[in-house]
């Protein structure tokens, strides 16, 4: 458990408000899944951005090489 509240205080939550305002373990499991979910996706589109930039460099340099 101590993990996922170092989780959600990485993203500026603080910990002493959540357990006033969402006193069940559910509650916090679910704040976690969901910016686990963020980060999952926020990864992914890194991935994505970096590939393109990839894909287009290697363009360049093949046209390069061909002219």
């Amino acid at each position: 458990m101590e993990e996922i509240w170092n989780t959600i205080q990485q993203y500026g939550f603080d910990r002493e408000s959540l357990e006033q305002s969402h006193p069940t373990n559910n509650e916090i499991l679910k704040l976690y899944n969901m910016i686990k979910k963020n980060r999952e996706i926020k990864r992914d589109h890194e991935t994505i951005t970096r590939l393109r930039d990839y894909v287009e460099k290697m363009k360049n340099n093949n046209k390069r090489i061909k002219n």
